[in-house]
């Protein structure tokens, strides 16, 4: 009839305009875009204009409805990959003390927001740790981390403020937990990672003033002796403007409790201003 248009178009060949056939054969071989035939239950349809692929919908898209998108980090893991490859390298590097590997292992998390917690687990494996060998080779290797520039002054405070603000009773689950904590601290001040000024910083808070001082006594005493002399931790001290009684007086509430000033000397302290 003149005017219909005709259901199924005219062949055409190649020559004619046709850039290719129209109906192509299938195939089971991986094809240039990487998908697979429709036979085989791998194809993928091509996005409808306006949309991306399949893998680049908005988190939670599909799945139940109205479920909420689990927590990713910079690198594309949640948090709770980044938490299990955490432990595994932390693992690994109790049995090989390969720190080169450990650091390439932390860069692949490429997740700098999750560096405070990264510093958090290993000093959690430390308190449970039961070889002193191994609590001093994770120090370390937090240390070369700082060092390597994959974690700052900043997550080290971080992580272990997640630990001293809770002291007291960190201590009764843990009883080394304030000698443990409190020597750490000392490493990263004598290995440059951190200053003096915040050995009271990493005490604020409702910390009874005998909890204090057993954390502090033991990190000042880790710097005195890396220092060598009392001249020079007179001076360091000083420098960083640190007094023993702005953090380390008692209160009424703290009972029966020697002064600051009998309490340095009695640790061997009595370099460090009040």
């Amino acid at each position: 009839m003149t005017g219909d248009v005709p259901l199924i178009p005219p062949l055409r060949s190649e020559a004619e305009g046709w850039g290719h056939n129209l109906f192509p054969p299938l195939r089971s071989e991986v094809g240039s875009n990487g998908t697979r035939s429709a036979l085989i239950g791998e194809w993928q349809p091509t996005p409808s204009p306006g949309q991306g692929p399949a893998s680049a919908q908005a988190p939670g898209a599909a799945g139940a409805p109205g479920a909420a998108p689990e927590a990713v980090q910079g690198g594309g893991l949640s948090d709770e990959e980044l938490q299990r490859k955490t432990d595994s390298l932390l693992e690994e590097y109790a049995s090989t003390l390969d720190k080169k590997e450990a650091l390439q292992c932390v860069r692949e998390l490429q997740s700098p927001a999750f560096m405070p917690k990264l510093v958090e687990r290993t000093l959690d494996r430390i308190l449970n740790s039961v070889k002193d060998i191994e609590q001093t080779a994770l120090s370390e290797l937090l240390l070369h981390l700082h060092g390597q520039g994959v974690i700052s002054s900043k997550d080290l405070i971080s992580g272990l403020t997640s630990f001293t603000s809770e002291l007291e009773d960190l201590r009764m689950d843990f009883p080394k937990a304030p000698q443990q904590l409190s020597q750490f601290l000392g490493m990263c001040i004598n290995g440059g990672a951190l200053g003096l000024e915040v050995v009271p910083q990493v005490l604020e808070g409702d910390i009874g003033a005998e909890a204090k001082r057993d954390f502090a006594g033991s990190a000042l005493r880790t710097v005195r002796k890396a220092l060598g002399s009392d001249d020079k931790m007179a001076a360091a001290c000083s420098s960083a403007g640190l007094h023993a009684k702005s953090f380390l007086e008692a209160t009424p509430e703290d009972g029966d409790l020697p002064s600051v000033q009998d309490w340095l000397q009695g640790q061997g302290l009595s370099s460090v201003p009040l």
